[in-house]
């Protein structure tokens, strides 16, 4: 059984579950559900974690895949008293968070999904060789708390190699806009790490890509951000990301070694990174691509 806090039509979830299904769709029978924590409001979360739980005991499989930070915070310490194992995997935040004794349960385990800041600075860097600083900018989620929390330290400011990293979060589309317009002031390049929350005027989720469009477009300073699908003409210059599918294979793979009867292996993180570039991006802002970047880049 497969858990996503996302929805459909996420390109994230859509490439994990993918990557799950091309390993154990074949082998076992996959049941995936999805808490769509993205477009619900915080109120609702409960409510859907609740209905997951639900399915589970109704359902009860062999194992459970736990997909990204809200389902492992909602449902993790449920299944922590529970003989079932658990496999999660997009995880920012450190797990142990989500337990009591800040202690991961012997039943459950699971791959980090995290790109350091530093393996960002080394595509600004080059690309942007006058940059001295970069404003990291999210929106009011569980997934900002656990993105500030591994980048950051938790911090509003560092500074890595007299590179200076401010972090900004904002709830509301106004607040996005003006952060945006008044950018260029105070930073040289602006980091866009999540905007699935932000609300318009009637208090409701924006759709993600409205909000990628609407920044490309008023932006007088080079973007970069945190998912490939944000890579494009009408999105931001360039990303390193985590490609879904091969972090959901990956997670699956461990899922089916547990169900093969081998011991409960040590969580551990996926390394695994892709840089990629738009090249409209990169003429709209008079940047040359340097060699030392374009031989391990993907370009569209």
């Amino acid at each position: 059984m497969n858990i996503s806090a996302y929805n459909k039509g996420y390109k994230w979830t859509d490439d994990c579950v993918k990557g799950i299904s091309s390993v154990l769709e074949d082998r076992y029978n996959l049941v995936t559900i999805y808490m769509n924590t993205k477009v619900l409001s915080k109120g609702q979360h409960q409510e859907s974690a609740d209905k997951s739980w639900n399915a589970y005991k109704e359902i009860k499989p062999d194992l459970v895949m736990l997909g990204d930070d809200n389902a492992l915070y909602f449902l993790g310490p449920k299944f922590a008293d529970s003989d079932v194992p658990v496999v999660f995997y997009g995880v920012n935040a450190n797990p142990r968070k989500y337990f009591k004794d800040k202690s991961i349960p012997k039943n459950i385990t699971g791959i980090l999904e995290r790109v350091p800041i530093y393996a960002v600075l080394r595509i600004v860097k080059p690309l942007l060789k006058n940059a001295k600083n970069m404003l990291l900018l999210f929106d009011d989620s569980p997934t900002s708390d656990a993105a500030i929390e591994t980048m950051l330290d938790g911090k509003n400011h560092i500074s890595i190699a007299n590179f200076d990293l401010y972090s900004k979060r904002v709830c509301t589309f106004k607040a996005w806009r003006d952060t945006i317009i008044q950018a260029q002031q105070k930073y040289d390049t602006i980091y866009l790490s999540t905007l699935f929350t932000i609300k318009d005027e009637d208090g409701r989720c924006m759709n993600p890509p409205d909000v990628l469009a609407w920044s490309s477009k008023h932006t007088k300073i080079p973007l970069f951000g945190s998912q490939e699908s944000m890579v494009h003409n009408d999105g931001v210059l360039g990303a390193i990301v985590i490609v879904g599918e091969k972090h959901g294979q990956m997670a699956a793979e461990m899922a089916s070694h547990i169900l093969e009867g081998d011991k409960i292996p040590i969580h551990i993180m996926h390394k695994d990174s892709e840089i990629l570039l738009n090249r409209r991006q990169l003429e709209k802002f008079n940047i040359d691509l340097p060699d030392s970047i374009s031989k391990f880049s993907r370009l569209n």
